[in-house]
C-alpha cells in the first residue's frame, strides 16, 4: 500500500436504517426504554456496521500485535525488551492473562509477531499459515503469526521510530489480517497488544495528534517511580520537539465529536491573534500558527490531518500501533466491529481516525483505561467504554472481557419476552 492509496481509501457508509430497526427492537422488548443502557447503543452500532438488525455475536476474535519499542533504551521502563518475546511466547501456547480468559467467552486469540526485537524464547520451523507472504520469519516463535516489519522500533528521541516504508508495511499488514478474520467470518474482532514501552510511544502519538503537554496523556505504565515517570514525560516532550510535533491536530479545547464530522459543515474563522482556527463547529480542528495561514477546507483539510498522522506514526510511534490502525482499515472496509483495549488501541484509533476520518464510527470501547490519556481519546472518537474496573493489564483483557456481557444482553435482544407476547402496551417516550 502507497501514501496515496491509503489517503484515497474510501470507508463504506454506516446502515443507518439497519440501526433505526435494531432499536425498534430493543424498544419492542418487555423491558424500560433504554434499560440496557449503553449495551442498547452498541448494539444499534453493530447494526449500523453490519447492515442488519440481526445481531450476531460470534464467531468472535482477538489480534494481539507484539512488537517492541527503542525508546526503552531510554529508560522509560522497568522492564528489559526481552519480556515482550516471552510475553509472546505464552501467548502462542495459550497460557497468557487473556488466553485463560477468552477460553470462557469463545474468543479465539491470535497473537501476532509483527516486531519482537527478540529474546530467550523457544524457536521453531514455522508453519506455512503462520507467516504472511513476503514477510520475514527470523524469529519465530510456536503458535505466533510471523509478520515481523523490523525487530523492534528506533528510539524516538534520537531518531525517527520508523521510515515511511516501514509504517506503511506494518498498516498493509494489519489490514491483511483483519481482511482475513472477515472472511474466516468474524462478526467481531478484538484488539490488544504486548509490547515492553508501548506506553510511552502511545502518550507520544497521542500528544502528538491533540497538543496535549505529555503530564496529561503519560501515565506509570507497568509501575514506574515518581522519577520515571518524570523522565518518561520529559523524555516525550524533547522527542515531539525534536520531531517537530508540538503543534496540535485536534484541538483538546473542542467539544465535538470525530463521529460528526463527515456531517459537521467547514467553515471560515477570522484570524484571532497569532492562531487560525481552521475548522469550526463540532469536529476536531486542525491548527496552523502561521498568521499567513490559508484557511483550510475540504480535501486540503483532510491532506493535512493525514499527514500529520502519518508523521506521528512515523516519527513517534510503535509497530503494534501502526498493525492495529491497519487492522481498524480492513475491519472497517469489511463492515466488521471492532472492540478496543486500552491507552495503546485507542493511540491506534486516533491515528486511525487522522487518516480514514469517519472510521471511529465502526469501534466499539470495552473499558476505561487507567492510563492517562486514554479518556481524552474517548472524547474526541465519541466513544464510550461499558466497563469502569481501573484496568491495566493489557494484552486486549478488557476488550475480551467485554464479550460475556454483550452475550448477556444479547440474551435479552435475542429472545427476551415483547410486550406483545404478553399482551401490553409498549412504552412511550414522553420525553
Amino acid at each position: 500500500m502507497t501514501r496515496e492509496e491509503l489517503f484515497e481509501l474510501r470507508l463504506p457508509e454506516q446502515r443507518v436504517e439497519a440501526g433505526r430497526r435494531t432499536k425498534e427492537r430493543w424498544n419492542a422488548l418487555a423491558k424500560p426504554l433504554d434499560g440496557l443502557g449503553r449495551f442498547e447503543e452498541i448494539f444499534v452500532r453493530i447494526g449500523e456496521i453490519r447492515g442488519t438488525e440481526e445481531i450476531a455475536l460470534t464467531p468472535r476474535s482477538l489480534l494481539v500485535f507484539c512488537a517492541d519499542n527503542g525508546i526503552v533504551a531510554e529508560g522509560v521502563s522497568q522492564s528489559g525488551q526481552e519480556v515482550t518475546a516471552v510475553v509472546a511466547a505464552s501467548l502462542g501456547d495459550g497460557s497468557s492473562n487473556v488466553c485463560r480468559m477468552a477460553e470462557r467467552c469463545a474468543v479465539q486469540v491470535i497473537p501476532v509477531d509483527i516486531g519482537i526485537a527478540g529474546g530467550k524464547v523457544q524457536l521453531k520451523d514455522a508453519a506455512p499459515d503462520e507467516i504472511l507472504p513476503g514477510h520475514s520469519a527470523e524469529l519465530r516463535i510456536a503458535g505466533v503469526r510471523s509478520c515481523s516489519v523490523r525487530r523492534g522500533t528506533r528510539d524516538f528521541l534520537r531518531e525517527a521510530a520508523l521510515t515511511e516504508t516501514e509504517l506503511l508495511r506494518a498498516i498493509a499488514m494489519g489490514r491483511e489480517l483483519a481482511h482475513e478474520r472477515a472472511a474466516a467470518g468474524d462478526k467481531l474482532l478484538a484488539l490488544g497488544e504486548m509490547g515492553i514501552g508501548n506506553t510511552t510511544s502511545s502518550a507520544a502519538v497521542i500528544s502528538a495528534l491533540t497538543g496535549l503537554p505529555a503530564e496529561q496523556t503519560a501515565g506509570r505504565g507497568a509501575g514506574l517511580s515518581d522519577a520515571g515517570l518524570q523522565r518518561k514525560r520529559a523524555l516525550i516532550e524533547a522527542a515531539l520537539l525534536r520531531h517537530g510535533l508540538k503543534e496540535p491536530v485536534y484541538d483538546p479545547a473542542e467539544r465535538g465529536s470525530a463521529a460528526k464530522r463527515m456531517k459537521a459543515e467547514t467553515h471560515s474563522a477570522r484570524p484571532e491573534g497569532p492562531e487560525v482556527k481552521l475548522c469550526r463547529g463540532k469536529a476536531p480542528r486542525y491548527r496552523d500558527t502561521a498568521p499567513e495561514a490559508e484557511l483550510l477546507q475540504g480535501d486540503a483539510l483532510r491532506r493535512a490531518r493525514f499527514e500529520r498522522g502519518l508523521a506521528a506514526l512515523r516519527c513517534v510511534g510503535g509497530l503494534d500501533i501502526a498493525g492495529m490502525v491497519g487492522a481498524m482499515i480492513g475491519a472497517a472496509e469489511c463492515r466488521l466491529p471492532l472492540v478496543l483495549d486500552g491507552l495503546i488501541t485507542a493511540a491506534a484509533a486516533l491515528a486511525a481516525e487522522q487518516l480514514c476520518p469517519g472510521i471511529c464510527r465502526f469501534m466499539l470501547a470495552s473499558h476505561r483505561g487507567r492510563e492517562k490519556g486514554f479518556s481524552e481519546v474517548c472524547r474526541i472518537l465519541s466513544l464510550h467504554p461499558v466497563i469502569d474496573a481501573d484496568m491495566a493489564l493489557g494484552e486486549g483483557s478488557g476488550a475480551v472481557m467485554l464479550f460475556p456481557l454483550l452475550d448477556l444482553a444479547g440474551a435479552i435482544y435475542s429472545s427476551g419476552r415483547s410486550f406483545e407476547s404478553i399482551q401490553l402496551s409498549p412504552y412511550r417516550r414522553l420525553c
